[in-house]
């Protein structure tokens, strides 16, 4: 696995968001995005973008909006409300839970769901 320096992980990771404008649904395949079904969830006043890892059916990469301090469980309760998972194991990749990344567990992206702006 290649690290990318802090900074340069999240301009991707943006950019990734931006190319999917928080789109709730896999890609058509021909798509290169490196994240399909990016979700943006507000829990307790900060909003998380929450992003699959395309080809995965349970990695996670989290980001908060705005550069906000985030915290684990802010960001574990973004993965499972938006991905319904029943669990969830993340890393920050920062000191203040700004990014995160790991595994969920028991996820479903099946059914309706409504991405909050």
């Amino acid at each position: 696995m290649i690290r990318l320096p802090g900074s340069l992980a999240a301009a991707l990771f943006l950019v990734c968001v931006a190319i999917s404008s928080c789109s709730t649904a896999p890609s058509d395949g021909g798509g290169e995005s490196a994240f399909i079904g990016v979700r943006q969830v507000q829990v307790k006043g900060v909003t998380y973008k929450v992003g699959r890892k395309q080809g995965s059916s349970n990695f996670f990469v989290v980001t908060t909006a705005g550069d906000r301090q985030g915290s684990r469980w802010g960001a574990s309760t973004a993965v499972m409300n938006a991905f319904k998972c029943q669990r969830v194991s993340l890393k920050p990749l920062d000191d203040g839970w700004r990014r995160a990344e790991g595994r969920g567990s028991f996820c479903s992206s099946k059914g309706q769901w409504h991405p909050s702006h």
